[in-house]
């Protein structure tokens, strides 16, 4: 990102994400400027995480505010016009650690108000979403428990309910692994996860592959391989490095040549 301070004046280098970190697993995933263009608040997340750390640059200066925001997923910033402050989104109470590779369910989340040069201690909640519900797993009878995916209840119903219990039994991934019939393999399959995915975690992928080779991957007539791949420090694919997407493009590109039998010329 570059900065021309006037008509004829030269662009600098003005932020640079290129830099966050030396093995490119921090990455920039929001910013916005005050309504003076003085102050710009942005969000990095750390090995693709949906957690953020929110934080203020003086525009004239180049240099940080001193305090860091942190407990941010999906974040929102709203700068007022006096310039002095923001609202923006957070969640508190947060039981345990908060970096991608836990399974816990977050709820509560709340909007704040904070002032430029303030501790985020001082910060005062404005709004607080009593019904946190407004607003691929594998086992689906079981998804709304994990991390964020409450959320996804009003789009894939919730298994609290008896009809939609039986509905979404009925599409399940984990809970329709069927043998094929008349000693036919199971199609090449290869599972995609990181290990800092808060989205959807990789315990539904290792959940769903340890039941496939146990039903299937032991079967003496089953050659076509089962695999899952997991990604180190990599989230749901939010910032994900450049080198990372393309060894796992190689992996798949490989995997599919293998499956289907292509030779390879060099």
């Amino acid at each position: 990102m570059y900065i021309q301070r006037n008509l004829t004046g030269s662009p600098e280098v003005f932020f640079d994400p290129n830099k966050l970190s030396e093995d490119a697993t921090v990455s920039l995933t929001s910013y916005t400027f005050s309504e003076d263009g003085k102050h710009f608040a942005y969000c990095v997340s750390k090995s693709g995480s949906d957690w953020n750390t929110l934080h203020i640059k003086d525009v004239e200066t180049g240099t940080d505010y001193p305090e860091i925001l942190k407990d941010v997923k999906f974040p929102s910033i709203s700068w007022t016009f006096d310039h002095k402050g923001f609202f923006y989104n957070r969640y508190t109470n947060i039981e345990g650690k908060a970096d991608g590779t836990e399974t816990t369910s977050h709820k509560g989340q709340k909007i704040y108000y904070h002032v430029l040069g303030t501790d985020q201690s001082q910060d005062e909640p404005v709004i607080h979403l009593d019904n946190p519900s407004l607003g691929l797993d594998t086992e689906m009878l079981r998804f709304n428990k994990f991390t964020i995916a409450y959320y996804s209840e009003s789009e894939f119903g919730t298994p609290q309910n008896k009809t939609q219990f039986h509905n979404i039994l009925s599409y399940s991934p984990l809970h329709n692994i069927r043998v094929p019939p008349n000693n036919t393999q199971y199609p090449a399959t290869l599972l995609l996860t990181g290990d800092h995915d808060d989205r959807v975690p990789p315990l539904h992928s290792y959940k769903f592959i340890a039941a496939l080779q146990d039903k299937i991957g032991s079967l003496p007539y089953q050659k076509n391989p089962l695999m899952v791949r997991v990604e180190s420090n990599a989230g749901h694919g939010h910032g994900t490095p450049l080198m990372k997407s393309i060894d796992e493009m190689t992996d798949i590109l490989i995997f599919l040549m293998k499956s289907i039998g292509l030779k390879y010329y060099p």
